[in-house]
Order: structure tokens, then sequence, then C-alpha cells
């Protein structure tokens, strides 16, 4: 935690994506900066998951001035979740994920690849609808 403060006050980013977190649960992350100015969003595996329930974790945190706001979020075996932004009146998706390793089985793979289409295509869609 005492690294992830340093790096929110000196580099201060509009958004930051985590993998391996192994935090385990929701909630842990918490360090002065990350509580003020952050909204985090966070996916843990569960017992129920192929992998098991060690290890893996995302988390993606958004400084609260740009509005985020949870889209949706894979499951145990899809380690991906999505979040708006608004930059000027313009949304952004932006998508934190664990990509399949090269020996995992194919479906675990397309899975995970479907979510992002979908994200991708969702979001495009939305940006049609607001021009429309």
């Amino acid at each position: 935690m005492e690294s992830l403060e340093n790096l929110l006050k000196t580099e201060k980013p509009s958004a930051i994506f985590l993998q391996e977190t192994k935090l385990g649960r929701a909630g842990r992350i918490k360090t002065p900066s990350s509580v003020s100015l952050y909204t985090w969003y966070e996916l843990h595996r569960t017992k129920t998951a192929e992998k098991g329930k060690g290890g893996g974790g995302i988390a993606l945190g958004v400084m609260n001035c740009l509005e985020p706001s949870w889209i949706s979020e894979g499951d145990d075996n899809v380690e991906a979740l999505a979040v708006e932004i608004w930059v000027n009146s313009f949304p952004i998706r932006l998508i934190c994920g664990y990509g399949p390793h090269e020996y995992d089985p194919k479906d675990r793979k397309d899975k995970f690849w479907e979510y992002i289409e979908k994200e991708v295509t969702n979001s495009k869609n939305y940006g049609q609808e607001q021009i429309l």
C-alpha cells in the first residue's frame, strides 16, 4: 500500500489499472489518496473459480472528478471489469482485464474475448446513440 500511495501522490494518474492484487476481497485498497481522491472497482475470484480462490484479483481506480460509474464485470473465469468516465461531456469506457494464459482452455479464452468485444460494441453503440 505504501508503493501505491507514493504512486498516487507523485504521479496523480487519472486512472490506474491493477492486476494480481491478491487482496482476496473488495475494500482493502486503503491509502490516504486512494480513499479521498479515487473510486475503486475490484474483482476477486471466489472459491468456485476454475483456478481457485487464491491469487488473481484486478482493480481499477478512477479519480472522482471524472465521474466514474460501474458498467459491468466478468466472473471467476472472465477476469475483467468495465467503468465509464466522462471527459469534456464525452463518455470513455475503461476496461481492466487479466487475459487468459496460453495454456488455459479454449472456452475460457473465448469467454474473455467475448466480454471484451461486447464492451467495445456497447461503447460504440452508446456513442452513436448520443450523436443521433
